[in-house]
C-alpha cells in the first residue's frame, strides 16, 4: 500500500541511512515490486487511475533495485518459501499485475535484456479481451466527460448518480469512486455517452491474448491468478472471494500449465478471514501476494508487495518502505494478522 505524504515526510530526515543498515535492523532482506503498465503514452484507460511510469523511469527503477536485490524467479522463491533453500544474497521478485499490452510491448523486452524474471497476474474474465475492468471504464468515462460540453448529457449523468446516492462536488471523482458493485452503473452512464466498450476491446485490445501469454511463458515469465473480474474483495462475501479466486486460478491451470500455482489479490487483501486463506492454500495455490507493502504476515505464503506506480523513484520508495517497517515495528504494527 502506498505511503501517505504525511508519514513519507515525517520519514524524509532518515533517509540518510543506508540501505544495508536497514536490511539488518528489519531483517527484511528481500522485496516484491508490483506495477501495472510501463507505457511511453497515458493510455486513457488508465491515466486517470495511476501513474504510469515510461520506460525510461522503469530502468532506472530496475537498475537501483538491481543494485541491491538478485533478482529471482517464482520457482526459486517457492523452494525458498517451502523447502527452505537458501538464497544467499538479499533478492526481488517482480510482478505485473492485470495482464495488460504493454507487457508485451515495453515491459518484456526490457526485462529480458536484463535478465529479470517476473509474475503476470491476470484476471481470467479479461484475456483476449473479453470484458474489460470497471475502474478502466470509469476512466474512460471520465475522459468522454471531459470531451463533451453537452450540459444536458452532464445532468444526466449526475442525475443518474443521484438516484444511486453516489453524490459529491465533483461529477468526475464521483465516477471514480464507483465499485465492481456499481457494473450496471458503468453501462448505464457508457449508454449515455455513447461511449461502447466492446468497440474499445476490439480496437485498443488493452489486454493480452492468451496465445500472447503463452508466447511469454516460452520467454521464461510466469503466470498467476488475479482474480476472475477484479472486484474489490473487502465488498464480497467469503463465498464470492473464493469462487473468483478459484475460478482464475483453475483458468490459469488448465490454460498455462505452471510449476507453482500463485495468486495475487486484486486491489488489497484487507480483511480478508483467515478462513479464506485455509480454503484457497487447500485448493493447490501454492503462493499469494497482497499489496500492503514492505509487512510481515501471519500467513507465510501470503507475500505482501510494494506498489512502485507512484510518482516517486524506486530509491524513494524502498526506503521508505523500510523506515516505515522500522516506525511500525516500534507499535507491534508490522506484521498483518486475520
Amino acid at each position: 500500500m502506498a505511503l501517505g505524504k504525511t508519514t513519507k515526510k515525517i520519514l524524509k530526515p532518515f533517509h540518510i541511512m543506508p540501505n544495508n543498515l536497514l536490511m539488518r535492523i528489519t531483517g527484511k532482506k528481500s522485496i516484491f515490486p508490483f506495477y501495472h503498465a510501463i507505457s511511453n503514452e497515458k493510455p486513457k484507460h488508465i491515466k486517470n487511475l495511476y501513474t504510469v511510469k515510461t520506460t525510461k523511469q522503469f530502468i532506472k527503477d530496475l537498475d537501483y533495485i538491481l543494485n541491491l536485490y538478485k533478482p529471482v524467479s517464482i520457482d526459486d522463491l517457492h523452494n525458498h518459501i517451502t523447502k527452505k533453500t537458501i538464497i544467499k544474497k538479499p533478492f526481488f521478485h517482480l510482478s505485473l499485475d492485470d495482464g495488460l499490452r504493454e507487457i508485451k510491448d515495453y515491459v518484456a523486452p526490457i526485462l529480458k535484456a536484463k535478465g529479470i524474471p517476473a509474475s503476470i497476474f491476470i484476471n481470467s474474465n479479461f484475456v483476449d479481451n473479453k470484458d474489460l475492468f470497471h475502474r478502466f471504464k470509469a476512466s474512460l468515462i471520465v475522459e468522454k466527460i471531459r470531451a463533451t460540453s453537452n450540459i444536458n448529457i452532464l445532468l444526466r449523468i449526475d442525475l443518474l448518480l443521484h438516484q444511486n446516492n453516489i453524490n459529491g462536488e465533483f461529477l468526475e471523482e464521483r465516477i471514480l469512486k464507483l465499485k465492481y458493485k456499481d457494473n450496471n452503473l458503468f453501462d448505464d452512464i457508457a449508454e449515455i455517452l455513447e461511449l461502447d466498450y466492446t468497440y474499445f476491446l476490439k480496437n485498443e485490445k488493452p489486454y493480452l491474448s492468451k496465445n500472447e501469454l503463452i508466447e511469454l511463458t516460452k520467454q521464461g515469465f510466469s503466470i498467476g491468478a488475479h482474480s476472475a473480474s477484479h472486484p474489490e474483495y473487502y465488498l464480497l462475501t467469503e463465498y464470492e472471494q473464493i469462487k473468483q479466486t478459484l475460478e482464475s486460478i483453475n483458468y490459469v491451470k488448465v490454460n498455462f500449465k505452471q510449476n507453482v500455482n500463485t495468486f495475487a489479490f486484486p486491489f488489497t487483501d484487507n480483511n480478508v478471514s483467515k478462513r479464506f486463506f485455509e480454503e484457497i492454500y487447500k485448493n493447490d495455490i501454492d503462493i499469494s501476494f497482497g499489496t500492503a507493502g514492505l509487512k510481515n504476515d501471519v500467513f507465510k505464503k501470503n507475500i505482501q508487495r510494494i506498489p512502485f506506480e507512484e510518482k516517486s523513484s524506486a530509491i524513494e520508495i524502498i526506503k521508505n518502505e523500510y523506515l516505515y517497517y522500522c516506525a511500525k515495528s516500534i507499535i507491534g504494527k508490522n506484521t498483518l494478522k486475520r
